[in-house]
């Protein structure tokens, strides 16, 4: 018996329908696996996980970026990294471990955020009787505000790691150049300050170690370091250490001296911190100080005329 053909239109439309099909599995089916590419935490869903696959799979093109390289550096000095040869995240609590995942974030966001902000959008279009162009606009500001909040996140998560690597090193290197100080080596003394509980120094310096044991080479291990923070104080820090080690000679007197750079750094961070929290308090009593004024001043006037008018 003779073959049977399918038509165009037949062919057509199966592509529509396996089209249509794979929309729906993309927005339904949240694809984000519980490893080192888990993009979005679960109090960030969004009715069960709708639109999660859609942006993860999104992700996978946007990962690829130049801005993919930026953010893999951000994602390192804030110790958020998750490299697929570890167990267990560095921090199990943070949003995204990967840059996919941080893409993936920020598109899911961006679709929470303008989906909600189109929602008030005609809500407040037909109850203040504006034109219905109103929601897209609300929607597209919304979105890009969900859009950029993951990179805000990312970039603060980082500056306060940084912040608090320098409060760790104004109090720690004292501590280490007093262990040099009675014969060790420098290696055996940061092995010392890493048994016991730190903060992002003591981790990084735990980390230069795990490296050193594994390769053998101290310079590799400070390079591996240095590239993984892009931390100007912790990279002079390494480069004493591995100065020492290399060509020989006392420690203990640069230690101090990197200390005492790191204390003033902190000092005058905290006056900063100082002056600007000084006049974020000083503008409300400003104007609630101009406006008490205004009212006493303006005020008996003001009355006077309402009265005799």
């Amino acid at each position: 018996p003779p073959r049977s053909t399918l038509s165009s239109s037949s062919a057509a439309s199966d592509v529509y329908k396996r089209q249509v099909l794979f929309l729906v599995y993309a927005l339904a089916v949240p694809a984000v696996p519980r490893g080192p590419n888990r993009a979005i935490p679960d109090h960030d869903r969004f009715g069960g996980g709708v639109g999660s696959g859609l942006a993860y799979r999104m992700a996978y093109r946007m990962a690829v970026s130049d801005k993919a390289r930026r953010v893999a550096r951000l994602l390192q000095a804030a110790n958020w990294f998750w490299a697929p040869g570890d167990p267990t995240p560095p921090n199990p609590h943070v949003p995204f471990y990967s840059v996919r995942g941080f893409y993936a974030a920020a598109v899911y966001q961006a679709m929470l955020f303008g989906g909600l902000g189109l929602i008030a959008g005609v809500f407040l279009a037909v109850g203040a009787d504006l034109p219905l162009f109103v929601a897209p606009g609300i929607a597209l500001a919304m979105g890009v505000v969900g859009y950029l909040r993951p990179s805000s996140r990312l970039e603060s998560a980082v500056k306060m790691r940084q912040y608090q690597m320098q409060i760790e090193m104004a109090f720690r290197l004292p501590e280490l150049a007093a262990i040099v100080s009675t014969g060790k080596s420098v290696l055996q003394g940061l092995r010392d300050m890493v048994a016991r509980p730190g903060g992002p120094l003591t981790t990084e310096m735990a980390r230069l170690l795990r490296i050193y044991d594994a390769t053998t080479s101290l310079e590799t291990a400070a390079q591996a370091v240095m590239a993984y923070n892009h931390f100007p104080p912790l990279s002079e820090f390494l480069r004493q250490i591995l100065m020492v080690e290399l060509r020989g000679g006392a420690i203990g007197p640069a230690l101090n001296v990197q200390a005492e750079t790191a204390q003033v750094t902190l000092q005058h961070k905290l006056l900063e911190q100082g002056i600007a929290n000084a006049s974020t308090m000083e503008m409300p009593v400003l104007v609630g100080s101009l406006l008490v004024m205004m009212a006493l001043v303006a005020g008996p006037a003001i009355w006077y005329l309402l009265l005799y008018l």
